[in-house]
C-alpha cells in the first residue's frame, strides 16, 4: 500500500503543478524550469548524501541533458518538452531504484517521480494536440467507451494472471513480508470491482467520479512494477517480467486515457447533459 500511496503522490503533485503553470501567460516557461528542477533536485541528493564523485557526474550529465531539453522546448517546440518528461522516468526507474548504488536518492521521492513525470507529459502531448488542430474531434464517446472496455478487460485478465501466478508462487516473489497470499486476491478483488465502477460510471457520462475511480484502478497494474524495489532484475524470472511488465504497462496505459479524458472533458459531454 505505501507503494501506492507514492505513486498517488506522484499524481497529485503533477495535477497541481499542471494548475499552476496553466495561471498567466508563463505556461511553457514553467514546464521547462520544472523539468530542469525535476534534475537538479537529484544532483541535490548526490551532493547532500555524500555520494561518490561518478554519481555526483553523472546526475550534473542528466541536468545537463534534460536542462538542454528544456531550453530547447522553451525556444522551440512543447515536443522537445515532452521528450524531457518522457524520458526522465526512465532516469527515475533505471538509475535510482533499479541501482544499488544510487541509494543517495529516496525511493518515495523516485517513485512519486515517475508518475509524476509521466503525468507531465500526457497532459502537455493533450494540449500540444489541441493547439496543432483545434478543431479536431480526436475521439468520440462511443468510440471512447469501446477503447476504455478493451483496456479495462486487458487489464483485468492481465492482472488476474499476474496476480494469480504471485498467489501460487508467493515464495518466489520479492515483495514485502506483509504481503499475503489473502491480501493479493483480496487486492485484486477490490481494485477490479473500483476498476468495473468506473468503467460503468463512463458509460452512464458520470464523468469525474468515473475518472477518479479509473485513476485508482491502473494502479492495480501500475503497482505490479514495485515488485523491483525487493530485488535484483536477475531475482525475476521470463515469466514473471512478462507478467509485470504487462501489468505495468496497461496500468499506464489506462492513466494515460484518464488524463486524457479529463483534459478534454468539454468534448464527452454537453450542457445539458454534464453530470
Amino acid at each position: 500500500m505505501i507503494i501506492t500511496a507514492w505513486l498517488l503522490l506522484g499524481i497529485v503533485g503533477a495535477v497541481g503543478f499542471l494548475a499552476f503553470a496553466k495561471i498567466g501567460q508563463n505556461e511553457q516557461r514553467i514546464l521547462a524550469i520544472g523539468l530542469a528542477i525535476a534534475a537538479l533536485i537529484y544532483v541535490i541528493f548526490a551532493i547532500a548524501a555524500g555520494a561518490s564523485g561518478r554519481w555526483i557526474a553523472i546526475e550534473i550529465v542528466g541536468l545537463a541533458i534534460y536542462g538542454l531539453l528544456a531550453i530547447l522546448g522553451l525556444r522551440y517546440s512543447r515536443w522537445w518538452l515532452i521528450i524531457g518528461w518522457l524520458a526522465h522516468p526512465i532516469w527515475d526507474v533505471q538509475l535510482h531504484l533499479l541501482s544499488s548504488d544510487a541509494n543517495f536518492a529516496p525511493a518515495w521521492y523516485a517513485v512519486a517521480c515517475s508518475t509524476f513525470d509521466l503525468f507531465v507529459a500526457i497532459s502537455i502531448i493533450s494540449w500540444q494536440t489541441k493547439i496543432a488542430n483545434p478543431k479536431a474531434v480526436v475521439m468520440n464517446l462511443k468510440q471512447r467507451q469501446r477503447l476504455l472496455l478493451v483496456l479495462v478487460v486487458v487489464s483485468i485478465i492481465s492482472t488476474a494472471f499476474h496476480y494469480t501466478d504471485n498467489f501460487i508462487f508467493i515464495q518466489d516473489y520479492p515483495q514485502p513480508e506483509s504481503i499475503t497470499p489473502t491480501s493479493i486476491y483480496i487486492t485484486w478483488l477490490i481494485l477490479t470491482t473500483v476498476g468495473g465502477l468506473g468503467y460503468w460510471l463512463f458509460q452512464l457520462e458520470i464523468f469525474w467520479l468515473s475518472l477518479l475511480l479509473l485513476a485508482v484502478y491502473s494502479l492495480t497494474g501500475i503497482s505490479s512494477l514495485a515488485h523491483y524495489f525487493y530485488g535484483a532484475m536477475t531475482d525475476f524470472s521470463p515469466k514473471m517480467h512478462l507478467l509485470i511488465w504487462t501489468d505495468g504497462l496497461i496500468g499506464f496505459a489506462i492513466l494515460g486515457f484518464v488524463v486524457w479524458s479529463s483534459l478534454t472533458l468539454n468534448k464527452l459531454s454537453k450542457p445539458d447533459t454534464m453530470h
